[in-house]
């Protein structure tokens, strides 16, 4: 197995604490779903495939436009918090199972939203499989927590590192130290 594959596996230890998770997980600002969805054209009853649900945080958010949302996520456990926050809906549907083997519509979607979960999924077939879901001229929204560089963080950021390189060296060696904001802001 490749390192990069095996790293992935990590993406699977979150459902093992589903509530925990959610209870420390950041949800999404309104602006920037709101920005999305201004993007992609998306209106009351628009057609989203969500990769990677997790507890539901993004779910809700689409939900709440009105988009008729397929939330996948490989958990039962997150599953199981994301219906717990989205309520009794008829516009989300949840699928469990790994997005990369999971059935779904080809050429149905409006939309493709995964936060901060894409990179859990196989390159070699997640790409492939998103443009096929996607209708001609559909959006690809990819959100994600980025860290900035704090100089009253720096220390703890970077001893936390060390302790990860220590006892999973494989985990620290795709795990990159923040960036500082003018970096960030260069780079967009």
């Amino acid at each position: 197995m490749s390192p990069d594959r095996s790293l992935r596996s990590f993406g699977q230890v979150f459902d093992n604490c589903a509530t925990a998770y959610d209870e420390v997980r950041r949800s999404y600002p309104d602006v920037l779903v709101d920005a999305a969805i201004e993007r992609g054209g998306l209106v009351p009853g628009s057609r989203v495939l969500e990769v990677g649900c997790g507890t539901g945080k993004l779910t809700e958010l689409l939900a709440a436009h009105g988009l008729v949302v397929d939330a996948v996520d490989p958990g039962p456990n997150m599953v199981e918090v994301a219906r717990k926050r989205v309520g009794d809906t008829d516009l989300v549907r949840f699928h469990i199972g790994r997005f990369e083997e999971l059935p779904l519509d080809d050429g149905a979607f409006d939309a493709v939203f995964s936060a901060t979960a894409f990179h859990w999924i196989e390159p070699d077939i997640g790409w492939r499989k998103v443009a096929r879901h996607l209708k001609p001229g559909a959006l690809l929204a990819l959100l994600t927590h980025i860290g900035i560089r704090d100089t009253g963080r720096d220390e703890a950021e970077e001893a936390f590192h060390a302790v990860l390189e220590q006892h999973a060296p494989e985990a620290a060696a795709g795990l990159h130290l923040s960036r500082e904001l003018a970096t960030v802001v260069a780079g967009v």
